[in-house]
């Protein structure tokens, strides 16, 4: 009877480089194993299909068209020059769908957070939505529409705030434009008219927030000639002897406001029955006599039992005691005495004046 010896035995598979399988080609027996030594890759052969079409063990490579996939990619290659390894928090032209085709030349975009540089070139008429569909801006290459419904609001704090527009500049909202502005507001515009209106349509109305001095205003141009249109309420009636109200702003160094009529639309509400108020349109709201007066009227309102329709009279009087000491003076109303308590439910009071240049 034979017998097995116990013993160990050494089974080398089927080895070369890379380059001398590629130049072989051989055809692997099915279940035959051949293992590229340079590059540690292993094919196995299924007995027909020759090495260079042979597919390695570890190649997962996805289809080049068509196909799907499940799982994780880990890669530390590149897609399309891409590095995703190093690019996983990062939109770029290369990275987005093709729904994102109307972005061009979009450098690197965050998904969140983070800063991006270049320009977004948006196709016509293609909206950026913020929030739901009341909120976008869209664009045609002529007009450019930023529509809100709440509030709009212009600031930079820190830096100039341009806004520039070859043809109309139009904001339409239904609630409040704002706009935070450390410096000037300056409207320049080259041949069309500066006009800010309400709801009524009344043409260039105006009502600054940052002078408590003003109520509504209202400017018209006609060959240099300005109308400003200020309305007092009923406190500021009773306050007028205390608090004058600016009617026409200081025009800056070296202007002068020369006014040529006042006309007054009084709302009375009760009698005015004080005898010692008398009423003055001046230069800083000055109520001497001997001061900057413009218009005047004595015993204003007293014992009248009717609304009014009152033009103020001419003062002649010293306006300044130097060749430029009426330069950049605001004009403002005032009284000398207090008005009668809640006589008065409104003034609205109309200003026709010239700004003359005395440099």
């Amino acid at each position: 009877m034979s017998s097995l010896t116990r013993g160990t035995v050494k089974v080398d598979i089927r080895r070369d480089s890379a380059s001398n399988f590629t130049n072989t080609n051989p055809t692997l027996k099915a279940g035959e194993p051949a293992f590229e030594t340079d590059t540690k890759k292993l094919k196995v052969g299924d007995g027909s299909t020759a090495w260079t079409s042979l597919a390695y063990v570890t190649d997962v490579s996805l289809p080049l068209s068509g196909g799907a996939m499940t799982g994780a990619i880990t890669t530390n290659s590149t897609f399309d020059g891409v590095d995703v390894a190093t690019r996983d928090g990062v939109l770029s032209a290369t990275t987005i769908n093709a729904d994102a085709a109307l972005i061009y030349g979009m450098a690197a975009l965050p998904k969140a957070g983070g800063s991006m540089t270049g320009h977004i070139t948006m196709a016509d008429d293609v909206r950026v939505t913020f929030g739901d569909a009341g909120e976008y801006i869209v664009g045609n290459g002529t007009d450019l529409d930023v529509v809100s419904s709440g509030e709009m609001n212009f600031s930079a704090p820190n830096a100039d705030l341009g806004i520039t527009s070859g043809r109309d500049l139009n904001i339409v909202t239904p609630r409040n434009v704002n706009a935070n502005l450390a410096g000037n507001l300056n409207i320049d515009v080259d041949g069309g008219e500066a006009r800010l209106t309400d709801d009524s349509e009344t043409d260039n109305v105006f009502t600054p927030s940052h002078d408590a001095d003003i109520a509504t205003k209202k400017y018209v141009d006609d060959n240099g000639l300005k109308t400003v249109v200020v309305t007092l309420s009923g406190a500021q009636c009773t306050a007028l002897h205390i608090t004058p109200i600016t009617l026409v702003a200081a025009q800056g160094s070296n202007k002068i406001t020369l006014v040529q009529d006042v006309v007054l639309f009084i709302d009375r509400a009760a009698t005015q029955t004080s005898a010692f108020c008398d009423l003055f349109v001046s230069y800083a709201g000055s109520t001497s006599l001997s001061g900057s007066i413009i218009k005047y009227k004595r015993r204003f309102m007293y014992g009248v039992t009717t609304d009014m329709v009152m033009q103020l009279g001419e003062y002649t009087n010293t306006i300044a005691t130097s060749l430029t000491g009426g330069d950049n003076q605001k004009v403002a109303i005032k009284v000398d005495a207090a008005i009668t308590s809640g006589c008065i439910n409104s003034i609205k009071c109309v200003v026709k004046y010239y700004v003359y240049d005395n440099s």
